[in-house]
């Protein structure tokens, strides 16, 4: 908003007002006559320039003046034992010019000083002095015309309250404390804290207390035991997963999004597992040589995530393939255009991994007019081959599941 420079003098000038107000005295140092603590302010905002029927930059500045005059900032402070009066100092930063204004000072006698904020930055710091003894300066405050509060520097913690899982951390701090910090937990078998990191060791309650310049601050810590809902919670949230796929003698690195997920307990042992994957179901054009349907699998074990491992190509038209009687997925990879080739594998989970249950695979050379079938890895006729399929890959013995959309709705959904 344009202001013309004859604004600076108004603002100067309505800044210089000062309300007498009274506070309670603090104890002098007898060394030197203590900073001024504890100094706020607030801005009030009796009109909205949003709430004005027009555009307020379509306004003369004499139209702009009258409609800002009213905006108010009134800064107090603690009083200091024995000092005469407060030196309080203004300058201002008007819009486009980047330039800071020098000091103007005021004297008052009382903690209170109110001015009234047109336009751009304005700064504030303010000293007491007695005689011709002045103590340091307070911090400056910034605050912009028209913007609402004056951030103060009242030490508080920024969490008087905590929930956290065991195995988990969370970070507490002490905000605008200028003196060193010491923290202490009441329970550290419960919880532990060390320069404000609180790490969860087992559930239960605990306090843990901050303590500076003298004053302590507290925060109740509830630790809770962690559940596969947390952690999988947790893992969905970044929305990509990095692993390692060996071949053979080298190991190379994938990452995917894990845009989709179900759970399911796949070795039906009580723990529902974690199946990511970047679709939720497979299209015609997604058969062939890149697979997009592949999925990765995680566990909880002793409270703690555990990654399974990787299984291509597990999602079909209809969804994810689970075989109940073999407690597996069923992973029907397509080698390769033109339905020359494909392989199938049941996954369960054996030793805290994912392990094959059943493999078999098939390839047909049509220029040759030959085909290619293998049971477990290794080469067996088209019957066997045959009767091996009907066998683990029947289809009467399992069932499609459909992925669900990795969003935070669906994730406050998990069981």
């Amino acid at each position: 908003m344009k202001r013309t420079r004859n604004l600076k003098s108004l603002a100067i000038c309505a800044l210089l007002l000062v309300v007498f107000t009274g506070l309670n005295l603090q104890t002098a140092q007898a060394a030197a006559l203590k900073t001024p603590g504890n100094f706020t302010g607030r801005v009030t905002l009796p009109i909205n320039p949003e709430d004005y029927e027009g555009d307020p930059n379509d306004l003369t500045g004499e139209e702009q003046t009258e409609l800002f005059a009213m905006t108010k900032l009134t800064i107090t402070w603690d009083a200091v034992l024995d000092a005469d009066g407060y030196e309080v100092y203004y300058r201002s930063n008007f819009p486009g010019e980047d330039t800071w204004e020098d000091w103007q000072v005021t004297k008052t006698k009382e903690t209170s000083a109110q001015g009234s904020i047109i336009d751009g930055s304005f700064q504030m710091r303010v000293r007491a002095y007695k005689g011709s003894q002045y103590s340091n300066y307070t911090e400056i405050i910034t605050v912009e015309g028209g913007n609402g509060i004056i951030d103060t520097p009242a030490v508080k913690l920024n969490k008087t309250k905590a929930t956290i899982y065991v195995g988990k951390t969370s970070k507490l701090s002490l905000k605008n404390a200028t003196a060193s910090v010491t923290w202490k937990s009441s329970d550290s078998k419960i919880a532990t804290v060390k320069n404000g990191l609180v790490t969860a060791k087992k559930q239960g309650s605990c306090t843990i207390t901050a303590t500076s310049d003298g004053k302590s601050y507290t925060c109740k810590v509830t630790v809770k035991k962690v559940t596969a809902k947390v952690l999988y919670s947790e893992l969905l949230e970044k929305k990509e997963y990095t692993y390692n796929i060996n071949y053979g003698t080298y190991e190379t690195q994938y990452k995917m999004k894990m845009n989709y997920f179900i759970c399911l307990d796949i070795n039906n042992d009580g723990v529902k597992e974690l199946i990511v994957s970047n679709a939720n179901k497979a299209t015609a054009e997604d058969w062939g040589y890149v697979y997009k349907e592949d999925a990765l699998v995680f566990t909880v074990k002793n409270d703690k995530l555990k990654y399974l491992g990787h299984i291509y190509s597990c999602i079909d038209q209809k969804g994810l393939m689970y075989n109940k009687k073999y407690k597996g997925i069923i992973s029907e990879m397509d080698a390769g255009s033109g339905g020359r080739a494909a392989s199938y594998d049941i996954y369960n989970i054996k030793n805290n991994a994912l392990k094959e249950l059943y493999h078999c695979d098939w390839s047909y050379d049509a220029l040759e007019g030959s085909g290619y079938y293998a049971v477990g890895g290794k080469k067996t006729t088209e019957k066997k081959y045959q009767a091996y399929f009907k066998k683990y890959f029947n289809q009467n013995d399992y069932k499609h599941y459909t992925l669900t959309e990795n969003t935070e709705a669906n994730r406050n959904k998990i069981k």
